[in-house]
């Protein structure tokens, strides 16, 4: 009997039992039922035990636990409110799904819940008000959604809760001040909302990790953050902060990560930063801190990251940061001066210290200013001293130089004319006055170069010796031949190469007609015998033609053979393998067409290959990918001879040795994928123009040419790219305006020119663009940044454009309207420069002008007859006017037959002076002959005019003895006509 009520309890028992797994079972396969598109889930059936359903967690034959996180499928729909059935409910994990709608209110009256994690979905609503309604729930894991509303202060209830994390929602209000300080939070994530409020004045003693950036947070980080002991990572960036950074925060030992940028924090930076030793990341951009950096900055052992950019930090950068192994450095938009330590001074940071005015650096590494002339022009004189005694500087320097070069120019002329290198222009009638009997003696037929004298006399004194005279004579006939003024007259190669052998210069085992085909190649051939000839560059861009002959590859000591620009046709010789000692080969622009030898791959030097623009055709040599040393390998344009063009694959091991610069293959028939080889080969030093064809690529979607040697302007036809996402041309030397064409570029969204050198002012059409990523920065821009980049999603766009301006201060360029108002003045040192300018050419004009006149006078004056040739060395007449020339005869030159009245003045030039003008003529010519011996005595004179009835004189011998002159002009006084008397002169 004592056994039944046991039997009894037990028999009831167990159908609830039965039930409870029944109802657990049916709820679950109720749940996979109300998911959309339900996973196939073969083991959630109504036969087995849900706890063998590996999603499910249970203990002690109860659902505890539920995961549908890192499956093999995605759930998507809503979350079924029956999950609240399951009484024993401990861990819900639904992260990282697709699931959609509103939390169901319901789950928070499980009592059981201790952990809630429904990350990464697209969840919208608020969270439910009853969550903790157990009040053993551990962490709210809800980030990465689309859910709204504030945080319901019974969250600060839960006296549990180990971790919040919140990030990456809407939610917003104010967030609950009790979750700061449960007693068990150890992290709180609630980045990237629109929380609003102050700091706590404490918060949980084992807090670690504070994420609040990207909020609305506001108000001055409280004195007590020096309590917050366990504070590791407190990240607050891009808030409302304002106030100084406080003292205490030193205090924190244990802090790793301190992120405080894009606030409004200011004051200077406390020295007792000492104490963070644990610290790696300080991010402090963006603020209007100042004062000078501390130097305890550079002692704490494990910083890798720091930022202070975009501050009013001055003074000189700390030599102790030099010693820090920095992974990041930015301390750009800030007043530094001074030197950039030594340690910092290379290409890691080159990046670092933009937009510091007054920074210099000993090398240009930086691209800063030389500390050296910064030096120099601090120890000069400033301001308006400085720009005048530049003015004056450069005024009496240009002044100088340009009369230097006057004078200079003038002593050459007089030099030359004195040494016989200048050649007289007879322009106009000249008497010739022979100064110089020692000159005069050397007018021969033999000084006359080509008419008898000797050549050797015209050879350099270094060769003028007697084992050179033959082969330097023929050098100098050929020399004159070659440079006749008439082309037609110059001789061909084929008569060079003829008077050459004719001379024993050149050997030749060729036939003649060879020689007619390609001179110079047979001349080549014709040295192999010879112990070295390493370099042969003489060829390149002439009219060479024909083959190219087998014999050229017995040459085994070539280095280098330009053959281009050339007319050479046939193929390569198989033979070229014996170039052992070659490391350039440039045979393009010619007619050259085959098969390119596999050969080539085994020349173990080359370094260049430039075969382009020839009618190559076949595969490229997979053994070209074995030449270790290759730096360049040129093969486009490979269709001169169409249809010829190079087929196939590159060379999978095309970057063999890893040395690769450029491969330029363009305009073939190329076909297959990039070697992956070829990734080893980036930072190119691709150089020259864009060409203008790139913009016919209508398919192009992304166009990386960054970090080149690219010059030139960026064509305008760019405007055809209309599939184009992305433009990265940063890292060239391209220069020009930026073209305006790029603002009609639909699907642009990352457009990068930085470090180039563009000029001009910003095409008002990009503001057009939904740019994702712009940089423009370290160019040379001009004029204000259109209205719609002015924000800022660009305020990192423009950097180190020193003429850039905006009407906002948000891009931190300078307000374009006082840059207006500072243009109109001119001050300082531009004023000073446009003065100097206007000086400059002011003094080069008048000084150039004088000049000018001067030679134009004196050559009018040479027009005219009224200067005089001096005979003072050996000329040679160049008769260049038919119309002169024509005018040489003999009756023009006077005393020689030519009528002495062709050179009377025109005004007195009648018949009845003629006789009087021509006594008056000889008398002149007679007294002003260049030796005083020869001129006539007054006594003669009077004897002529006598003698010519022109002289009257009743005056007695001696008075005429005394003074005949005189004489002859007192017995005018009573006579129109002076009568001659016989005076009886002894």
């Amino acid at each position: 009997m004592t056994l039944l009520p046991f039997l009894f309890a037990f028999l009831t028992s167990l159908p609830l039992t039965v039930i409870s797994q029944l109802d657990e079972r049916s709820t679950l396969l109720n749940l996979k039922r109300l998911l959309a598109h339900p996973p196939s889930l073969p083991l959630w059936n109504a036969t087995s035990s849900p706890c063998q359903w590996p999603e499910i967690t249970c203990f002690a034959g109860k659902v505890t636990g539920i995961n549908f996180t890192n499956q093999n499928f995605t759930l998507t729909g809503v979350i079924p409110s029956v999950i609240a059935k399951l009484p024993r409910l401990k861990d819900l994990k639904l992260f990282t799904n697709k699931l959609t709608g509103e939390i169901p209110v319901d789950i928070g009256f499980n009592s059981k819940l201790e952990s809630f994690e429904v990350s990464e979905n697209q969840l919208t609503g608020k969270l439910p008000e009853n969550l903790c309604n157990g009040g053993r729930l551990l962490g709210v894991v809800v980030y990465s959604n689309k859910l709204t509303g504030v945080i319901p202060d019974s969250l600060g209830d839960c006296k549990t809760l180990l971790t919040v994390q919140l990030q990456n929602n809407n939610f917003s209000g104010e967030f609950p001040s009790r979750i700061w300080t449960l007693s068990h939070m150890y992290s709180l994530q609630i980045s990237n909302n629109s929380f609003i409020g102050k700091l706590p004045e404490r918060v949980a003693w084992n807090l670690s990790r504070i994420e609040i950036d990207n909020n609305n947070f506001s108000g001055e980080i409280p004195s007590t953050i020096g309590s917050w002991s366990s504070l590791a990572e407190f990240k607050a960036g891009n808030n409302g902060f304002s106030g100084e950074i406080p003292k205490e925060i030193t205090s924190l030992s244990n802090l790793i990560s301190l992120f405080l940028d894009k606030n409004s924090l200011s004051g200077e930076l406390p020295d007792e930063i000492v104490s963070w030793k644990s610290l790696t990341t300080i991010n402090l951009s963006k603020n209007k801190l100042s004062g000078k950096i501390p130097s305890g900055l550079g002692s704490l052992p494990h910083l890798l990251n720091l930022d202070l950019s975009e501050n009013g930090f001055s003074g000189v950068i700390p030599p102790e940061i030099g010693n820090l192994k920095l992974t990041t450095l930015n301390l750009s938009s800030n007043r530094l001066t001074g030197e950039v330590p030594d340690q910092l001074d290379n290409l890691a940071y080159e990046r670092s210290f933009f937009n510091n005015l007054n920074l210099c650096a000993d090398k240009p590494v930086l691209n800063l200013p030389d500390c050296r002339k910064v030096l120099q022009r601090s120890k000069g004189l400033p301001g308006n001293i400085f720009a005048m005694v530049l003015v004056i500087a450069v005024l009496l320097l240009s002044i100088t130089l340009l009369g230097t070069f006057f004078v200079v120019r003038d002593y050459t002329r007089k030099r030359r004319r004195r040494r016989g290198l200048e050649t007289w222009k007879l322009t106009s009638f000249h008497r010739v006055d022979f100064v110089d009997s020692d000159i005069v003696s050397n007018l021969m037929e033999h000084n006359v170069i080509g008419s008898g004298g000797p050549i050797e006399e015209a050879f350099d004194e270094d060769i003028k010796e007697a084992s050179n005279i033959e082969e330097m004579t023929t050098v100098f006939k050929l020399g004159l031949m070659c440079t006749n003024t008439l082309p037609g007259n110059r001789p061909t190669m084929k008569e060079i190469l003829y008077m050459l052998r004719q001379q024993g210069h050149v050997e030749t085992k060729k036939i003649a007609s060879e020689a007619h085909e390609a001179p110079l190649l047979v001349s080549l051939s014709g040295r192999r015998t010879s112990k070295r000839i390493e370099d042969e560059e003489l060829a390149g861009n002439n009219g060479f033609s024909g083959e190219i002959p087998k014999e050229i590859t017995s040459l085994s000591n070539l280095i280098s053979l330009f053959l281009d620009k050339n007319s050479l046709s046939g193929e390569l010789p198989d033979e070229i393998v014996s170039w052992k000692s070659l490391t350039t080969i440039n045979l393009s622009k010619n007619k050259l067409s085959g098969k390119i030898p596999s050969g080539l791959g085994s020349l173990p030097h080359l370094l260049n290959l430039d075969l382009s623009e020839n009618g190559f055709s076949g595969v490229i040599p997979p053994e070209i990918g074995e030449l270790s040393e290759l730096e360049e390998l040129r093969m486009s344009y490979n269709d001169k001879l169409l249809p010829a063009r190079l087929t196939g694959k590159l060379p999978e091991n095309l970057c063999n040795g890893g040395r690769l610069l450029g491969v330029v293959v363009y305009s073939n028939k190329l076909t297959g994928v990039i070697p992956d080889s070829l990734g080893d080969s980036g930072n190119n030093g691709f150089s020259g123009e864009i060409p203008k064809e790139i913009t016919s690529l209508s398919n192009l979607i992304s166009l990386f040419l960054d970090k080149n040697s690219l010059s030139g302007e960026l064509p305008d036809e760019i405007v055809s790219w209309k599939s184009l996402t992305t433009i990265n041309l940063s890292k060239n030397k391209l220069s020009g305006k930026i073209p305006s064409g790029l603002g009609s570029l639909p699907h642009l969204l990352n457009l990068d020119l930085s470090e180039n050198g563009f000029s001009g002012v910003i095409p008002p059409e990009i503001g057009n663009l939904k740019l994702t990523t712009l940089n423009l920065s370290s160019n040379r821009l001009t004029g204000e940044v259109p209205d719609q980049l002015d924000n800022l999603a660009y305020e990192r766009s423009f950097f180190n454009n020193l003429n850039l301006c905006a009407d906002k201060p948000v891009l931190n360029l300078p307000d374009c309207r006082k840059v207006l108002q500072r243009s109109k003045g001119l001050p300082g040192n531009i004023f000073a420069m446009v003065l100097v300018i206007a000086v400059l050419l002011l003094s080069i004009t008048l000084l150039g002008t004088f000049f000018v006149v001067r030679d134009y006078t004196r050559k009018r004056r040479r027009r005219r007859g009224l200067e005089t040739w001096k005979l003072t060395s050996f000329h040679r007449v160049d008769f260049v006017d038919s119309d002169i020339v024509s005018n040489l005869m003999e009756h023009n030159v006077i005393g020689s037959g030519g009528p002495i009245e062709e050179a009377f003045d025109e005004d007195i030039k009648e018949a009845s002076n003629i006789e009087e003008m021509t006594t008056v003529f000889k008398l002149g010519l007679m007294c002003t002959n260049t030796l005083p011996g020869n001129r006539p005595t007054m006594k003669e004179i009077l004897y002529m005019l006598r003698q010519q009835g022109h002289v009257e004189t009743k005056k007695i011998a001696s008075e005429a003895h005394e003074a005949p002159l005189l004489v002859s002009l007192s017995g005018r006084r009573t006579s129109k006509r002076i009568e001659d008397e016989e005076l009886g002169f002894v």
